[in-house]
């Protein structure tokens, strides 16, 4: 049985870098959605007889966009028609701080072909499929696995921190531990980190599908893909979807860093320019945000205090910025007199 899975897809109508395409849609959305064709395309190519997603099919957890839940619903169709889709609840799939009922509650309403197990799992050629959605209070979780015999030929589909996985720094110590998912199941599927990590033989964060902010730069994305009979599980990933780039610029330095025109097209830049000018090869990135870093911005802002009287903050201030007008310098003070 082949095993095609994916995971936070994220669904909205992110504002920054978009615009409205030649198909009314916002052009991030569009690019999610491209990917989900992407994913199904493979579903197809590769014969899959299962696909499962492992949580978050929303960004929002209280609200979604009806063109947002349209489209997301029919690319979910389409892959049901492939092969059975199983679902994981995330925690952005739940409204506000509860667990039930969850956003994806109106997947099962509408589209019959979308499953979400009850306790007992999904079964399938042989094959159990248990899910474990989200939960705030993972301790309970983790002592449930625990008590849990041996589940033999059943993939578990989790949206849950895995103990020991790093965020931007943070180390995991509150989750669930890999070895005990790699003991208890045949193979183990995890959503809610965003980069695609094989954390046991058998144990796999899935990831998303697509970068979905400057935090996910260099982060694998794509989906996994298990081979129950030949026991293999292995990524295919996804390098066509657009991705964030931080870019420092030293002053004087040019833009030119060795970008494609796809990539200059298509990707989001986040450019910092050190120096008070901007490179005018800057206009070649289509989506760019731009901040400058002046030379004659001083950091030492340590002697302002709040007790000082208002004058006395403009003077610090003035110092601080270096303002070489006598004359504006004077305004300056004079305002902090009268206003603040």
């Amino acid at each position: 049985m082949k095993i095609f899975a994916f995971s936070d897809l994220h669904a909205h109508n992110f504002p920054e870098f978009s615009c409205i395409n030649g198909d009314g849609l916002n052009s991030r959305f569009a690019s999610q959605i491209e990917a989900l064709q992407l994913f199904r395309k493979d579903c197809h190519e590769g014969q899959a007889d299962l696909i499962t997603f492992s949580g978050d099919v929303f960004h929002l957890k209280n609200f979604v966009d009806s063109q947002v839940l349209r489209s997301v619903m029919q690319e979910f169709k389409l892959l049901s028609e492939i092969a059975p889709v199983v679902v994981c609840p995330g925690n952005h799939d739940m409204r506000g701080w509860q667990s039930d009922p969850t956003l994806i509650n109106a997947f099962e309403d509408f589209l019959p072909s979308i499953i979400i197990p009850k306790d007992e799992g999904y079964k399938i050629k042989g094959w159990t499929i248990r899910i474990f959605p989200f939960v705030r209070q993972v301790d309970g979780l983790v002592q449930r696995l625990q008590d849990m015999p041996r589940q033999e030929k059943t993939i578990g589909l989790f949206h849950q921190d895995i103990v020991g996985m790093n965020y931007n720094g943070f180390t995991v110590i509150k989750g669930i531990p890999a070895e005990l998912i790699s003991r208890k199941f045949t193979y183990g599927l995890f959503g809610h980190y965003h980069g695609m990590t094989k954390v046991a033989e058998n144990v796999y964060v899935v990831g998303s599908p697509l970068e979905l902010n400057f935090g996910e730069i260099g982060q694998k994305k794509g989906w996994v893909i298990i081979d129950s009979d030949q026991g293999k599980i292995w990524e295919r990933e996804n390098v066509l979807s657009p991705r964030f780039h931080d870019v420092i610029l030293e002053e004087g330095e040019s833009f030119n860093k060795g970008f494609n025109a796809t990539q200059l097209d298509r990707d989001y830049f986040r450019i910092k320019v050190k120096g008070d000018k901007v490179p005018e090869d800057v206009g070649s990135a289509k989506w760019r945000r731009i901040s400058i870093e002046t030379k004659n911005i001083k950091p030492e802002r340590g002697d302002l205090k709040l007790s000082d009287p208002s004058d006395a903050l403009i003077r610090k201030y003035v110092k601080a910025k270096g303002v070489e007008d006598k004359e504006m310098a004077e305004k300056l003070i004079e305002l902090g007199k009268r206003y603040l």
